[in-house]
């Protein structure tokens, strides 16, 4: 549930399965700990000792997100950068996720 007591909506979802996959296809275990202050892309609250409200901070306020992995599909990184985008109005729906990853399978 949402801070304001609703339940998350589609574009949450989205979002998540973008942190998700990109963690799982680079190995990495927990999002953002494989980010590091010498990696310009990103870097983790977690190793600087912040608690959750500063991670949130980073994630909402900054634009921090996970690392994608190095030599995955240009095409399976714009999508997920386009999944966890600031603005979740502009994420991808699952049914437009399904058909850009088929297309990406096809193609590899």
């Amino acid at each position: 549930m949402g801070g304001d007591g609703a339940a998350p909506a589609p574009p949450a979802d989205v979002y998540a399965w973008a942190v998700t996959l990109a963690c799982t296809a680079s190995g990495v275990a927990l999002p953002y700990t494989d980010a590091t202050v010498d990696n310009p892309a990103a870097h983790t609250v977690l190793d600087f000792g912040y608690g959750r409200a500063e991670l949130g901070a980073a994630v909402v306020g900054a634009g921090l997100r996970p690392s994608i992995a190095p030599g995955a599909p240009p095409a399976l990184a714009a999508l997920l950068d386009e999944a966890w985008d600031g603005d979740a109005a502009a994420r991808p729906t699952a049914a437009e996720i399904c058909t850009r990853l088929a297309a990406i399978m096809r193609a590899e």
